[in-house]
This record gives structure tokens, sequence and C-alpha cells, in this order.
């Protein structure tokens, strides 16, 4: 890749006025091992219960079992050639219970997954006294590995973006020496952050996708050297330099923004519905959206949308568009602020 070091440009945001993801854990006395309750985008799921940790290990791709096995909650050793399982907690009568709810749906594209784990990471070492483990660096390197657990693949950037301090960072992967993720945070300037929560809202497209096929179909372009995945990766890593570069001036980069949708096309050509594709046509013609770009590997789930003007009526316009046409029924505006100090919390 040249000089440019590959990067991405991350920004922390409240949805609809509060953080999305929440998580709890407790300690239980009378109950024997790990109990799992999950609320999702409104919808309660079924009380899980794993009496012993074999049943964790055996479900270690789900992504509860892969954050306990992270955390150390859970053991697996080796004696005289036979696999022995531990929970590290145990005792006669103790247990676990672990909460979370999200208000995003399956497959949104905004990193839910990855900041979930991150969240849960955090929750678990604070419940066990592990203050070591809650240092920055390391909840990232720890996510990492729940992700392979997972079989999701996925990378630092969703953690950087969703879990550590500051409400805009880049990362990076330094090119020579050790291979870590890297970060610092980008100064905002309130005049952007007032146009930042007038202007930028995420439009909910009513499709899911998840982003694990075309991560590896993108892995074994890269591992071909491909010519064209190099230079797309390339001209990512620079967009996201130059995104860095506008935001400290004042100016959010929403040309970026557009360039990356492009980008993203090249490695799938399915990363955007002909749905949205067509209702982006329609916005850009009744002058309502300088870009729009879709989140995450795209495919599906939350749409970016940084609007044209600053007047109260742009958004009334883009919510009766949607509303003008049945192609459009299941969508939905989302509201966005910035999150510009801290946007995991442990308590």
């Amino acid at each position: 890749m040249g000089n440019i070091l590959p990067a991405v440009l991350s920004i922390s945001i409240l949805v609809n006025g509060k953080r999305p993801i929440r998580c709890k854990c407790s300690r239980l006395e009378m109950l024997q091992g790990i109990f799992y309750r999950e609320n999702s985008f409104g919808e309660q799921q079924p009380l899980l219960h794993f009496p012993t940790a074999r049943q964790i290990f055996k479900n270690c791709c789900s992504l509860l079992c892969a954050i306990l096995i992270v955390a150390g909650f859970v053991r697996e050793e080796l004696w005289a050639g036979e696999r022995h399982y531990s929970l590290d907690f145990a005792g006669s009568g103790r247990g676990l219970l672990i909460e979370t709810e999200s208000d995003l749906p399956h497959g949104s594209g905004l990193g839910s997954s990855s900041i979930l784990a991150g969240a849960l990471l955090c929750s678990l070492h604070k419940l066990s006294g592990n203050k070591e483990q809650l240092k920055e660096d390391k909840l990232i390197n720890q996510v990492l590995q729940i992700e392979q657990l997972h079989t999701s693949g996925g990378g630092w950037q969703d953690q950087l973006g969703g879990c550590i301090s500051g409400g805009a960072k880049i990362g990076w992967v330094e090119s020579v020496g050790e291979r870590k993720c890297c970060w610092r945070s980008v100064p905002l300037g309130g005049e952007l952050i007032k146009e930042f929560n007038k202007k930028f809202v995420l439009l909910y497209t009513g499709k899911t996708r998840l982003a694990k096929t075309l991560l590896k179909q993108v892995l074994l372009s890269w591992a071909r050297q491909e010519p064209q995945i190099l230079v797309t990766v390339e001209r990512l890593a620079k967009g996201a330099w130059k995104a860095e570069k506008m935001l400290i001036e004042g100016k959010f980069p929403s040309e970026v923004c557009t360039e990356y949708n492009e980008l993203k096309k090249i490695f799938a050509s399915n990363t955007e519905p002909s749905q949205v594709t067509e209702l982006k046509n329609l916005m850009e013609k009744e002058n309502l959206i300088e870009s729009a770009w879709m989140a995450g590997a795209g495919g599906g789930g939350f749409l970016y949308i940084w609007l044209k003007q600053t007047e109260n009526n742009v958004l009334e316009k883009l919510e009766n568009l949607l509303k003008s046409d049945w192609r459009w029924k299941e969508m939905d505006i989302w509201r966005v602020e910035l999150e510009n100090k801290q946007p995991l919390i442990v308590k």
C-alpha cells in the first residue's frame, strides 16, 4: 500500500437521544451456572441457562459464549490427556446473571455486536475486580479475539468507535514492528458539533445483512493480492486521513463519505440495495441531501445521511417523502447526536 497506513475514521453517536446498547452482570448466590436474558430491538428473548462450563465451550461460536471464554470466566484445561472445563467463579450455589439490551435492529451496520462485546467485557471485568483488563488497548484486542471465536472475523474499528473515549477518532495499524491498533482523538469545534447534530441522521432501510460473508470475500481477494482490491483499500485509507484533516478544519467530509460508498461497491456489487439507490437518487433530485452512504458492510441496515440544508423543514420534507411511496414503507428516520466524551460508561 505504499506509504499510506490503513486507517478508519470513527465517530461515536447517541441514537434517538441515548446509548442504544446496555448490559448488566449480577452475581447469584442461590443458583449455579450462567443465566442470560436478552432484549433485542424491543423483543424479549427466552432466558438461557448454561449450568456447566462444558456447555459454554460447546457453543463458543455464539457471541455470549465467546465473550465468557475471552473474559476468563470459563476455563479449559488438559489433565492426563483429557479436557476439563470449569467456571472460574465456581463454587457451590454460585452463579451469574447477564442481561443485555439493544435498541438497534439485527444487522444494523453500526457495529453493535463488537460494541456489545466490549460493553459486556467491561462489565464482567468490573464485577470480578480485574481493573487491568479495563484498559482501552486490552479491550480492543479482547474484542478482536471474540470476533474470531464468534466466527464473524471482524476487525478493530467498531470497538474503537463505540467503546473508546473521544467523539471522533482515527485508527490505524502500523506497517512495521508489532501489528497493533493505534488511534488518536480528532478535535471537533463547537460549530461543527452543532451542525452535526442538525444535519446528520440515520435512515433504517428495513433490510438486514450480516458482514461475515462479505468480509470473507474481501479477505480472499486481499490474500490473492488482486490489484483492484489493493488500490481500493489504499483509496479508502487516503479518504480516512483526508476526512480527519477536514474535521480538524471544521468541515464535515461529505464528499469523502460519498466516495467511500462508491469504493465499497468494488468489494461487493450488492453493497447498496437497488431500493436504497432509487431513494438516494430521489433525495438528491429533491435537493434534500449532500451525501448518503451505507453503514458497515452495507447491503442493509442503516443508511447514513448528511442533509443538504439546516432549515428545520428539510427533515420534515424527508419524512414526508418516505410516507409518499409504498416502496419506502419499511424505512424510517432515526435522530443522531454526537457523543463527544465517553461512549462506554461502566458503573
